[in-house]
C-alpha cells in the first residue's frame, strides 16, 4: 500500500459539532466512548493531531492507565506546517516519541526553538520538515514519509481541518464517529473543516450503526470504492 493504514475516529454531536459555538472545547464523550477510544489508541500504536488541536486543547495525547492495564506507549505525530505548537505542549513530555511534521516553509525561529528545546530538555522529539510550495502539509507525501519510519498504523484525530485533508486526498481506511446525544448548533467546528466538496460531494459506506450503552450512535464508514 506504500502508506499507513489509516483509521480517522471523532466524537460530535448528533448536529455534527466537535466543538462550543465559539470554538472553545465541548466534553461530547462520556465513559463509554472515552474507553473506546483509548483501547483504539493502545491497538493501534499511533495517533496523528493537527497544530490546531494542540493549540486549542494541549492534550496529552497519551492512554490512562486507569483504563488499560499496561498500557503501551503512544507515537503521537502531530501535523504543524506553518510552525506554531509551542514548545510547552504537554504531549512532547509524555510517554513516546513526538514527531511533529513541518513544511520547508514553517517559522525558522520555532523550528530552532523546537530543537532546542528537544535537547535541552531530552526529549523524545523528531521533526520531519516536508519540501513544499506553501505551510500547506501534502498527506499522501506526510503517510509516506511516516510509513518509510516503521509506522504501519495510525488513528487519526483531528481537528476539523485534518479530517477533510484527509477524506479530500481519499487517505483513509476507517472512520468511526460517535454521534453523543446532544445538540450544540450554532456556526462552531464541524466534524469536517476545509473548503468543502462542491460537485460530487465524497460518497462513502456506512458499514455498521450501534447503539451505544450511554444512548449514543457509533457508525463505521468507508470510501465508496474500497
Amino acid at each position: 500500500m506504500g502508506r499507513p493504514f489509516i483509521h480517522m475516529n471523532c466524537a460530535s454531536s448528533f448536529d455534527g459539532k466537535i466543538a462550543s459555538p465559539d470554538g472553545s472545547r465541548l466534553r461530547i464523550s462520556g465513559p463509554w466512548d472515552v474507553e473506546r477510544v483509548h483501547r483504539l489508541r493502545a491497538d493501534i500504536g499511533a495517533i496523528l493531531v493537527g497544530a490546531g488541536t494542540i493549540i486549542t486543547d494541549d492534550p496529552k495525547l497519551t492512554i490512562k492507565d486507569d483504563l488499560i492495564e499496561n498500557a503501551p506507549s503512544l507515537t503521537k505525530v502531530v501535523l504543524d506546517g506553518a510552525g506554531r505548537i509551542p514548545a510547552a505542549s504537554r504531549f512532547l513530555r509524555t510517554a513516546g516519541r513526538s514527531i511533529v511534521i513541518t513544511s520547508s516553509l514553517c517559522d525558522r525561529k520555532w523550528y530552532m526553538g523546537m530543537q532546542e528545546t528537544a535537547v535541552r530538555e531530552d526529549l523524545d522529539l523528531v521533526i520531519i520538515e516536508m519540501e513544499t510550495g506553501s505551510t500547506r502539509l501534502d498527506i499522501p507525501s506526510v503517510l509516506t514519509a511516516l510509513f518509510d519510519r516503521g509506522i504501519e498504523r495510525i488513528l487519526v484525530e483531528g481537528g476539523s481541518e485534518v479530517i477533510w485533508e484527509f477524506v479530500r486526498s481519499g487517505c483513509f481506511d476507517r472512520f468511526t464517529i460517535y454521534f453523543a446525544p446532544i445538540l450544540v448548533g450554532g456556526k462552531g467546528p464541524s466534524i469536517m473543516g476545509g473548503s468543502g466538496f462542491t460537485d460530487p460531494p465524497q460518497r462513502l459506506i456506512v458499514k455498521s450503526l450501534t447503539m451505544t450503552p450511554d444512548g449514543g450512535v457509533l457508525s463505521e464508514l468507508i470510501l465508496n470504492d474500497q
